[in-house]
């Protein structure tokens, strides 16, 4: 997918009328209300004010404001995790010892095959990961 910014922006127009209760009640929900601006925002080709700024044009600051509030989250864990790149390195790192440990280890590769396909018999996590999948 290459977003353009033009998508972008129609994106934020589609979603503009569920930024606020919508929003507020439905995005814990599967499928939820979500706004799919995501890679738009991720590539700059909206930025969060401009979004913050549509919103409160179409809803009340008290309306909208769980929306505006994942906004700014996302802008701030942005920030967090430029400020500590090894973060994310030291995941992938952590992630590619674990592959080679689930292939020297059968019991440990199936453990976590069973996990993925919701059959650890441990009733609340087979649900998540079934939700999920």
């Amino acid at each position: 997918m290459n977003p353009t910014r033009e998508e972008g922006l129609q994106t934020l127009e589609r979603f503009l009328p569920h930024a606020g209760t919508s929003y507020a009640q439905g995005r814990n929900f599967v499928p939820g209300c979500v706004s799919g601006l995501s890679p738009y925002v991720c590539h700059r080709l909206i930025t969060e004010a401009e979004i913050v700024g549509a919103v409160l044009k179409h809803h009340s600051q008290k309306e909208a404001e769980k929306f505006i509030q994942e906004i700014c989250w996302r802008t701030y864990w942005k920030g967090w995790l430029e400020m500590r790149p090894s973060v994310w390195s030291e995941y992938l790192e952590a992630l590619q010892t674990l592959r080679v440990q689930m292939q020297e280890d059968p019991d440990l590769n199936d453990r976590v095959q069973k996990a993925e396909r919701g059959m650890t018999g441990i009733g609340c996590l087979d649900a998540w990961a079934n939700e999920l999948r």
